[in-house]
């Protein structure tokens, strides 16, 4: 009897190992399996970022661009009144440096006048 009970475990042990093997098998194959589809989806996942990254930078390209030409629009009108500010500045001194010599002018004539009219006597 026990030879029969060793014959049958012996038996079940070598269906238990070779359910095991085919389980072991199998599982290899489903891990080789995932580990493939992980390394594509690591690919794809690479790959989505990069075209990702490359989105952004145009879009912050395209962005710094349009705030640039804004810019640009904003900064002509500016730049038209401050240039005519700046010319009117200067005119503004010319006019006043010209005003003062003209009254150093108008100054030495009414100087040099007196003297003339003291001369010939001609005051009234």
């Amino acid at each position: 009897m026990r030879a029969d009970i060793v014959d049958e475990r012996d038996g079940r042990g070598d269906e238990e190992k070779d359910s095991r093997r085919r389980r072991s098998r199998s599982f290899d194959r489903h891990s080789r399996e995932l580990s493939s589809d992980s390394s594509d989806n690591q690919q794809d996942l690479e790959e989505e970022l990069r075209s990702l990254t490359q989105r952004r930078e145009e879009l912050n390209r395209e962005k710094l661009e349009e705030a640039l030409a804004s810019s640009k629009k904003l900064s002509s009108p500016r730049q038209m009144l401050l240039v005519r500010l700046q010319r009117s500045f200067l005119q503004v001194k010319e006019y006043g440096e010209r005003l003062k010599s003209s009254e150093k002018d108008l100054q030495a004539l009414a100087e040099s006048l007196m003297a003339e009219i003291n001369r010939n006597g001609m005051v009234a």
